[in-house]
This record gives C-alpha cells, sequence and structure tokens, in this order.
C-alpha cells in the first residue's frame, strides 16, 4: 500500500511539472523609450507608468523616458503618463530570443487654456502713468547693479529654497532611481570609497604602470 502511495505521489507531482512547463512561456527582457512630439521633434516622457494588464508587475521609465521589465509573450502592456493618453500594445508571440526593444509614443490629452496676464494696474493706462512716474535717478541704477552682483545672485542661490515644482522632481527622481537600481548597483557607482582599489592604485604607481613606454 504504501508503495502504490509514493508511485501516485510521484505521477502527480511529475504531471503537475509538466503540466507548469507547457504553460508558463520564456521570459523576454522587455526594454525601450516612451516618447511623444512629431517624429522630426521626439521627447522624451519621464517617469511614465508601464504596466502589465491583469496582474500586479510593472515598472516606471526614468527621467529619460528609459524603461525596462520582464514581460511573456501575449501580455498586454498599458502606457500611462500624467497629460497623455493611455496607449496599449500585446508582446508578439514571435520574438526570437529573450531581448525585445520597443519604442512607445504618446499623444497629448490636455486641454489648452487661454493665456491669462496678471498686471497689478486695472488697465494699461494706469501702467503707462506709473511708469512715466518711475524714479530714473543714478541711486536706482546703483540699487540695480548691486542687485546683478555676481556675489549677491550666489548669495541668493544659497539662501533660497526650492519650490514646489523643484522639490518634486527632485523626490520623483530620486524615487524613481531607488526603484529602477533596486537591488543591483547603480551605473554611476564608483569604486572611490573601496580600500582595496586604493591599494592596487597606489601599487600600479610603485610599479609604474601609468609611465608612458617608449
Amino acid at each position: 500500500m504504501r508503495y502504490n502511495f509514493l508511485i501516485f505521489s510521484f505521477l502527480i507531482i511529475g504531471s503537475m511539472t509538466l503540466s507548469a512547463q507547457g504553460i508558463v512561456p520564456d521570459a523576454i527582457q522587455f526594454s525601450g523609450l516612451v516618447v511623444t512630439g512629431p517624429e522630426s521633434e521626439i521627447i522624451p516622457v519621464p517617469y511614465a507608468t508601464i504596466a502589465v494588464k491583469g496582474t500586479p508587475r510593472g515598472t516606471y521609465a526614468n527621467y529619460a523616458g528609459f524603461y525596462s521589465l520582464v514581460v511573456r509573450p501575449g501580455e498586454t502592456l498599458i502606457f500611462t503618463a500624467i497629460g497623455f493618453r493611455q496607449q496599449e500594445y500585446t508582446v508578439p508571440d514571435t520574438i526570437i530570443g529573450n531581448k525585445f526593444n520597443y519604442v512607445q509614443r504618446l499623444l497629448e490629452d490636455t486641454i489648452l487654456l487661454p493665456e491669462a496676464v496678471v498686471y497689478p494696474w486695472p488697465s494699461n493706462k494706469f501702467l503707462k502713468q506709473e511708469f512715466l512716474a518711475m524714479d530714473v535717478t543714478n541711486d536706482l541704477q546703483v540699487q540695480i547693479q548691486e542687485n546683478l552682483m555676481k556675489e549677491t545672485l550666489e548669495n541668493l542661490r544659497i539662501a533660497l529654497v526650492r519650490d514646489p515644482h523643484e522639490n518634486t522632481s527632485y523626490a520623483m527622481r530620486q524615487e524613481v532611481d531607488k526603484f529602477y537600481y533596486h537591488g543591483q548597483l547603480p551605473p554611476n557607482y564608483m569604486s572611490i570609497f573601496n580600500p582595496s582599489a586604493w591599494v592596487k592604485f597606489f601599487q600600479a604607481i610603485k610599479n609604474g604602470d601609468f609611465k608612458r613606454k617608449k
């Protein structure tokens, strides 16, 4: 009885393994760019979202619009970005190899409002009066020159904090970079803080490896 149970269990596990191998296709490293604009002036779309339809898998494009994720043939990718129309792309099942590159072009989906210019005066008539009454003495010119001095501008650059748009852009770039290079070293990783690298560097100098050879 025990022998028959072991044989039955082995047959069940084997059939499940063969079934799993039959339904799981080969993985593909799907990479590319998310862009917009006409063909004559292509502009990358930063931080676009690429999701695999019907699954929790997906990724973000980096600041230059580049993305990369693992997909399977037949899966549908959904490209979305704020201000652009959603686009879908089905991974073809005729791909040869395990790598595939694809450039997705997004179309703008925004409503342009007419320009609104805010003036500190009710009308241009008052602007003319204020302009004619403006003080253009030498003291004003000296003050303007002082405000435009290199040292003054440098102090303002250091003292002034980032506006909300700059803070948001910087924070998003940091988060996207962390997510994009999760589990691996970023490309700008340097061995400057590696003690063994410094030892090899000084040893190479002593050995004369950097001298010009005649």
